[in-house]
Formats: C-alpha cells, structure tokens, sequence
C-alpha cells in the first residue's frame, strides 16, 4: 500500500511501536523510529547485492521529492549506473559550493528572470552579510553554523535600523538555499529546522485609517510644505490610493485624459497585471496641468535631469514632513489604501470594486471567469470619494477659515 501524506503527518513525531520500514513501492519506503523520527530511503540490487540510500528526513524532504528522486535513482539504474557512485561524483562537484554561489546561482537563474527589482532583492540578501560567511562552503554547515548565520543577518539589520526588514532578508535567504536544493546545487537541508520567528520578528501590521479631518488638511496645508511634485503626488495618492511604485514609474502616456483613464502596464505592477483605472473629471485638471508644465521628458515624474523617473525617496519623505510641519503623526501613503477601502466600504461600495481600485488581483472563481475592467463602477464609487474629499476640506476650511 502506498504512502500518503495524511499518514506521514499521522506518523511523525509521535511514539511508534509499528513495523520499523513502511513501503511506499519501487524500493522507496520510509524508518521509522521509536520516536516517530521518520527518514526517508530507497532499497535496490546492483551487481547482485542489495544497497540502500537515505534520501531525506520527513517533514524536510516530503513525499513527493522522495518519489522523484527515487524515479531518478530508477533511471540511473535502468542505465546501469550505481546510485551510490553518481552521488558521490555530485557531493564531490558540491563540495566547493559556498554561500557567495548559491545567492549568485539563484539570482541569475531565478530571481533576475522571475522577479520584480531583481537587483534590489539581490542587494537585500547580500548586503549585511560577511565576506566569511559568503565564503563559507555550504555543504560543511550544520544547524549551529546556520543558526549563527541568521543571527548574524538579524543582527546587522538591527544595527543598521533596519530591523523591520530583517525578516524579509532571512526568508529571502532560505528560499535561495531551497531553491540551490531543488537544483541539485547542494544538498544540505540542516537550515530547514530554524525558525525564522527565533531570529527577527515581522514588523507590526498596521491599521491605521485617516479620519476626515486629517484627509481635509493634508489636501489643504500640505502645500505649504511640500514640493510641487510631492503635493500632486499625494493628491494623487488621497485620490486613487495608488502605490508609490505605481506613481514613481508612471509616464506622461498612461493618462487618457480624453477618455479619463490611468493604464499602469503590468511591469509596473505588483501583481504583474495591468490596472485600469478611471480618472474623476474633478481631478483630470490636477493630472493635466502637471503634464503640461513637464517639458521634456516622457515622465509624470522626472529626475532633474529629465532622462529618468524620480527615485522613490522623496515620496517617501512626505509623511515626515507632515508630521512636522502640519502635526499629522503616525502615517505613511499606503495608508490611503486602506483607509479608501474602509470609507468606500462604509458608503456601501461593493468589496470587489474596492479591490480594483487598488488593484488587487481578484481570487477564486472571480479571477479566472471575470475579466470586465468595471471602469464604470469604478468611475462611480471614485467620484463619490472625491466628493467625500471635497467634503472633508469644506469641514477644515469652516473650522478654520484662515485655510481656504
């Protein structure tokens, strides 16, 4: 009978006074310890004797991975190979891997092709790590080696002030050695028994929604303190509840402003798909007159030179200098996209015309059958929030009528 995996979860870590060896057919079967340790091994004759392979330990290598690489060894055998001399000859070119490869080999064979900010991603894993540690040979560390590795990244990140960024770097780092596993890279699996939660802890969600009045005078005061190219760039934010990243790499051609429509092509998307959104004809003057006043460059925001997009750095500062300046505390511009969502669901706005607007890739069944742009819909639920923007400043200006 077979193996399965509801019975491996079954099995591990349990007392067990079963048969030592479960079969799972085709020379794979699995041991089973006294203590539910459960190992993974494959059994074959070569030459007339029998021989046996450990392949890995359950839950590190799973049932899957077993079958295929007893598949491999099957193949090697029905070529008349030993499985135990080809492995040997693959631990030896391995033997000489160090970390400095395997962040080099996933990055040129996985993360430059498949991933966005390839380079950035690359620099976060490599940054705060020694030259020690990124020549150190893999195959040689065992879980104490590891666990000071991580240590090490968390470290230097809590040094830099970084902290909340050091559990991306650590989870980024052991999917470069699975994936140097996967590969055939290496074969050491010692880090997989590390939590990451042991070494840094994920920054606090946050929750924060603006209130009304707060949205009223950042439309307002932010003026006085920013930047031209900061204030349109938080209107716009206020307004569409757009990512910095969709703003920072905007061209003047993704705004229709005859047919009022922003097109953000998925390379500059999360979710590598294209967004669509409707442009409220309130807020078409603001996105025109910022185009008109660009000279020279195909940019909606161009570095000073004009040959490039800004860099995302001064959007980032304008929530500091709101707080400031204008007494504004505790927020950062992603902020606008959960508080768009929280008021327009309020209103009465369906949740699935909430997830366009911010772009959000649709789950489920809606995904794969539904694939109306719902400009219309969106169009009507984003002039209703302007209008709840037009509000808000109404409110600040009658409090203070210095504002207006």
């Amino acid at each position: 009978m077979s193996l399965t995996v509801l019975k491996l979860k079954s099995l591990h870590g349990k007392p067990y006074e079963g048969k030592p060896e479960i079969s799972d057919g085709d020379g794979l079967s699995i041991r089973i310890s006294p203590k539910g340790k459960i190992a993974f091994q494959f059994r074959y004759r070569f030459g007339g004797k029998p021989a046996r392979i450990k392949l890995g330990d359950y839950p590190y290598m799973g049932l899957s991975d077993a079958r295929n690489k007893r598949d491999e060894y099957l193949n090697q055998l029905s070529n008349g190979k030993d499985p135990r001399s080809v492995r040997a000859i693959q631990l030896i070119r391995r033997e000489s891997v160090s970390l400095d490869d395997c962040i080099d080999f996933w990055n040129k064979s996985y993360c430059s092709l498949k991933r966005k900010n390839s380079k950035a991603t690359y620099r976060r894993i490599v940054k705060r790590i020694d030259k020690k540690w990124l020549d150190v040979c893999v195959n040689e560390l065992d879980v104490t080696d590891f666990s000071r590795l991580f240590s090490h990244i968390a470290k230097r990140h809590r040094e830099d002030k970084a902290s909340s960024v050091a559990t991306a770097a650590l989870t980024e780092l052991r999917s470069v050695l699975r994936y140097c596993v996967r590969q055939g890279k290496i074969e050491n699996t010692s880090f997989e028994g590390l939590k990451l939660s042991d070494y840094a802890e994920k920054p606090p969600s946050r929750d924060r929604v603006l209130n009304d009045s707060e949205i009223g005078m950042l439309w307002i005061h932010s003026e006085e303190v920013l930047s031209m190219e900061q204030l349109i760039a938080l209107r716009m934010t206020i307004v569409f509840g757009c990512r910095r990243g969709e703003l920072v790499t905007a061209r003047k051609s993704d705004f229709n402003t005859d047919e009022l429509v922003w097109t953000i092509p998925k390379e500059h998307t999360k979710t590598n798909k294209v967004i669509k959104r409707p442009i409220p004809a309130s807020v078409e003057p603001l996105i025109s007159d910022w185009i008109d006043s660009q000279k020279g460059s195909p940019w909606f925001f161009p570095n000073k030179k004009n040959e490039n997009h800004i860099s995302p750095k001064p959007l980032a500062n304008i929530p500091g200098k709101c707080e400031k300046y204008l007494g504004i505390e505790d927020f950062v511009l992603h902020d606008f996209r959960r508080t768009i969502s929280t008021r327009l669901t309020d209103f009465g706005c369906p949740i699935y015309i909430t997830e366009k607007i911010l772009g959000h890739h649709l789950g489920g069944i809606m995904a794969v059958y539904n694939k109306s742009e719902m400009l219309d819909e969106m169009a009507k639920w984003l002039d209703v929030w302007v209008d709840h923007i037009a509000k808000c400043v109404d409110d600040v200006k009658h409090k203070n009528p210095r504002a207006a």
